[in-house]
């Protein structure tokens, strides 16, 4: 019976995940050497289709990160690029002779603004990477909706061909994570300003428990 367990040694080998393992081939004839073969040989195939399903796996993994770097270079451009394409606005506005003081120093703030909100973004990428949340990000900030509003309607009107209104006088209060609802709202804003063809009309009312903007 040693071949037989021999044979049931190898079986249970391969159940347990040792895919190609082999016994040696006897030579024999007999149904104890033909079942060895056909067992070595089915090992082996195992065993291929093992290693061709790891080749298969790391070329997913490695098509998935590129997939995810793409989209968090494209996420990460658009964030920067509205705030930066809002300061370049505001700067080219300051060359212009017939500002008046008061214009020149909202301008000016405006393109500090933006500079400093894209500089966030790249901030709050890097705590991200090091696997650390963002200071601010996550703090809440009993604010009215107006005052959240006011910066990013005036960016987006910088630059614009179309006003950016605040239409509603409601002074409503909410507590939310101020920093990250402006990056939201300056990008939603901008977008809808490029998109406009008359005015982007901003209104804001409480539904329930919620705030509609």
């Amino acid at each position: 019976t040693r071949d037989l367990e021999r044979l049931a040694g190898l079986v249970e080998r391969i159940g347990e995940g040792e895919l190609g393992v082999t016994l040696p081939d006897s030579g024999g004839r007999d149904e104890v050497a033909v079942l060895a073969r056909a067992l070595n040989r089915a090992s082996r195939k195992l065993g291929d289709a093992k290693e061709a399903l790891a080749a298969q796996q790391a070329h997913l993994v490695e098509t998935e990160k590129l997939a995810a770097i793409g989209s968090l270079a494209s996420g990460l451009a658009h964030e920067v690029a509205n705030p930066v394409g809002g300061a370049m606005n505001c700067l080219q506005r300051l060359g212009r002779p017939d500002l008046t003081d008061e214009k020149r120093e909202t301008y000016r703030q405006l393109a500090l603004d933006a500079t400093e909100r894209a500089a966030t973004v790249l901030k709050g990428l890097l705590h991200l990477a090091r696997g650390a949340s963002f200071p601010g990000h996550t703090q809440q900030e009993e604010t009215t909706v107006a005052s959240v509003l006011e910066q990013p309607a005036r960016m987006a009107s910088v630059g614009s061909q179309v006003p950016v209104e605040l239409t509603s006088s409601d002074p409503l209060s909410v507590t939310w994570p101020r920093a990250p609802v402006e990056q939201i709202l300056t990008n939603l804003l901008l977008n809808a300003a490029r998109a406009a063809t008359s005015r982007v009309a901003v209104s804001w009312q409480r539904q329930g428990a919620d705030v509609l903007i």
